[in-house]
């Protein structure tokens, strides 16, 4: 099946730089704000292939080193030191990274960890519309009533390209989980936050709360507040960009041998409750399947386990295009 980015590059050049030229059209006449809210969206999409083929529901798992994204009082059940690792070559020509290590206390009464997370789009089109020009003047003629690009169009002649510069956005985060009596567990996250697009350049802090419950054997609960109080201040007269909260509750069940159910609802900004759920299955303890939705798009993937390490292979459908992501996890 041919992949978003794959349909992306072949689409006509000039296609592309239409669709930058309406942008900056936008920009230009005031139709939208020049630093819209609820900046640092990358923080939304998850981290490590595993979790992400359970549809995101990890909120109540986070039994691994990808608890310092999803819960960092998961941090605090480790029994050993993990390193992981996550790469995603997204639709639009995004990339998407993060690597992160935790480990135990000496006692095992608690955990700590730190993750690095990379998130950019590079070659933007820096372009610029000839003053005077109208929305109509940079569409007419250039697709025809079925929606197919017929050409250049007489827009493109309004528009030149500048040169082309990269949005790149990261952070920095440690968090620390800690035993509190004999099932609960309650951790948190500080991160730092940084952006560079085009000339602007901004940063900014934040952080995350989180707890585990151990019902029984078989069930955990979990809940997560993330990106509280977060923002990135560009200065220089520039809009901030407020990072929109997200809260998460759900329940864990591994009544059943092998096998790990998992559901959650989550809610960021002031959007309505969503649903993720998700299930995996492991085969003598080596390889594993697991299937999942969020927000109704589905998932699904694998693993392979041999020795300390553990690769991890997802898949997820999404509206901008599907998604591949591969991440690892090395004990030790």
């Amino acid at each position: 099946m041919q992949s978003a980015i794959g349909r992306n590059r072949r689409r006509p050049l000039c296609a592309r730089w239409l669709g930058w030229a309406v942008a900056a059209w936008l920009l230009s006449s005031g139709a939208v704000p020049a630093m819209a809210q609820g900046g640092a969206a990358y923080l939304k999409l998850g981290v490590g292939a595993r979790a992400l083929g359970m549809g995101g529901a990890f909120t109540a798992v986070a039994d691994d080193a990808t608890a310092l994204f999803w819960n960092p009082a998961g941090v605090a059940r480790l029994q050993k030191q993990e390193v992981t690792g996550m790469h995603a070559q997204l639709s639009l020509d995004r990339n998407y990274d993060f690597v992160g290590y935790a480990r135990p206390t000496e006692d095992k009464s608690g955990g700590w960890g730190v993750g690095y997370t990379r998130f950019s789009i590079t070659g933007i089109p820096e372009t610029r519309v000839r003053p005077g020009t109208t929305l109509p003047q940079l569409t007419d003629d250039a697709y025809d009533a079925a929606g197919n690009f017929t050409g250049a169009g007489p827009g493109l002649g309004q528009v030149r390209i500048f040169s082309l510069f990269d949005d790149v956005e990261q952070n920095v985060s440690g968090s620390y989980g800690r035993k509190v009596g004999d099932r609960l567990y309650l951790g948190g996250s500080v991160r730092y936050l940084k952006q560079s697009l085009f000339t602007a350049d901004g940063s900014g802090f934040g952080f995350d709360l989180g707890g585990l419950y151990v019902a029984s054997d078989d069930w955990t609960l979990g809940f997560a507040a993330k990106d509280l109080a977060e923002s990135i201040e560009f200065g220089g007269g520039l809009q901030d960009a407020d990072v929109d909260s997200t809260f998460s509750a759900g329940a864990a069940y591994k009544g059943i041998k092998n096998t790990l159910v998992s559901v959650e609802t989550t809610r960021t900004g002031d959007q309505g409750l969503k649903l993720r759920a998700g299930a995996e299955r492991w085969f003598d303890d080596k390889y594993a399947v697991r299937a999942g939705t969020n927000r109704g798009n589905v998932s699904a993937g694998a693993s392979l386990r041999f020795n300390d390490w553990q690769f991890d292979y997802a898949y997820q459908s999404q509206d901008l295009g599907d998604i591949q992501r591969l991440s690892f996890v090395y004990r030790f």
